[in-house]
């Protein structure tokens, strides 16, 4: 069973929505791949205890895994479609949560991230969702509410990993990606928007300006180049 909730401390706070999976432990081991035998001897004896109801391990989310629960939360879907998206993710999330905790006293895991370690796989989580979601990219502000992080360590993150601000990397990717949509003879008004840009001259101004000609320039040299291919 998945469950969404929002979690309110107070009235004075924002909810914080969080998710739920219960499934029994059998079904972990036989359906998921759970392998308790190469934890610890405590943990592994915890796991099995049937008498012990509070039993929990804590480990770092994965990149791979923020995103599907941030799918998870951000689902959209209504009716039968939602429940079978919500059915998928919860088997990629027990799926990715097995894997991890199989690995979990191999020689090299680590089960706390460094404070560093931890803010570049936020930073890499955050580089993700610009690249999934090209034409519809969230603002800085939401992006920061998105993966934990405030504003300032944000930006900071982006320019020491990918010399640009959070801002820039977004649109250069979004510019790269239409791009190559141009070379391939898609028109201009699709590709504009599948970038992320609301009206066809905003996104003329920025592709001239990142390339030095524009779109239209781009779509001419494709098809003369095709021309000449079948010359």
């Amino acid at each position: 069973m998945t469950e969404i909730r929002e979690l309110r401390p107070n009235s004075s706070t924002e909810p914080t929505r969080a998710i739920s999976i219960h499934i029994a432990r059998e079904h972990l081991i036989q359906s998921f791949g759970l392998k308790p035998d190469l934890w610890q001897e405590e943990h592994r004896d915890a796991f099995f205890n049937r008498d012990n109801k509070s039993f929990s391990m804590a480990n770092p989310l994965t990149p791979e895994m923020w995103l599907a629960l941030d799918a998870v939360i951000d689902c959209k879907l209504e009716g039968t479609i939602r429940n079978l998206y919500l059915k998928a993710k919860a088997h990629e999330l027990i799926i990715l949560t097995a894997m991890l905790f199989n690995d979990i006293n191999r020689p090299g895991h680590s089960s706390a991230l460094a404070s560093d370690e931890r803010d570049r796989r936020l930073i890499s989580i955050a580089a993700h969702i610009y690249r999934r979601e090209l034409h519809n990219p969230p603002s800085i502000e939401e992006l920061s509410r998105r993966i934990g992080m405030n504003r300032n360590k944000l930006t900071l993150g982006f320019r020491t990993l990918y010399g640009s601000t959070p801002a820039e990397y977004s649109r250069n990717i979004r510019l790269r990606w239409a791009e190559r949509r141009l070379i391939e003879g898609i028109a201009i008004n699709q590709v504009s928007l599948e970038a992320g840009y609301d009206s066809i001259s905003a996104f003329s101004r920025a592709f001239k300006s990142r390339y030095g000609y524009s779109p239209s320039e781009v779509i001419t040299g494709s098809m003369q180049a095709d021309f000449n291919n079948y010359s």
